[in-house]
């Protein structure tokens, strides 16, 4: 997970820096298109939001209080399964969604 948020960092603070310094040195005033922003923001937040939900998924689980049963919650090879479950999920969801962000905004 800290690979991912680290990528997510990079790409908006060193990618994004370096070509607002780049462009500005070549042109004095810059454009850009207002769905290429708006497709790359939605891809941002997907991610972020892609990364949030196994965390908070895990956070949920792993409370270690027992439940109203007063069965313990998951041992730790049922926590890994349920997590990989989740986490496939998410990324099967956030597939399609990036797929539909990208071909939405193509043709408009």
């Amino acid at each position: 997970m800290r690979v991912v948020v680290g990528s997510i960092l990079s790409n908006i603070l060193l990618v994004l820096g370096m070509c607002f310094f780049a462009g500005g040195t070549k042109f004095s005033e810059q454009g850009f298109l207002a769905s290429a922003a708006n497709v790359n923001s939605s891809l941002l937040t997907i991610s972020v939001i892609t990364v949030l939900i196994p965390a908070a998924f895990v956070m949920a689980i792993n409370t270690g209080t027992p439940n109203a049963n007063g069965q313990q919650n998951l041992t730790n090879a049922q926590e890994g399964t349920a997590v990989l479950k989740m986490s496939r999920g998410v990324a099967v969801v956030l597939l399609f969604s990036k797929y539909h962000i990208y071909f939405s905004a193509k043709f408009f």
